[in-house]
């Protein structure tokens, strides 16, 4: 993990609110399908 500091504030805002986006950032979300049952599950947990 980085330890450089953040740049935006407030830190944690998009942990917290994920609608919320930094000035000059745009969101992102992607999903893509792994499959179904318990053994996909298990590996997706892992990873």
């Amino acid at each position: 993990m980085s330890s450089a500091p953040f740049t935006y504030e407030p830190v944690g805002a998009t942990r917290d609110d994920p609608s919320f986006c930094p000035p000059g950032f745009r969101p992102l979300l992607v999903r893509t399908r792994l499959g179904e049952g318990h053994a996909v599950f298990r590996r997706a947990a892992e990873a």
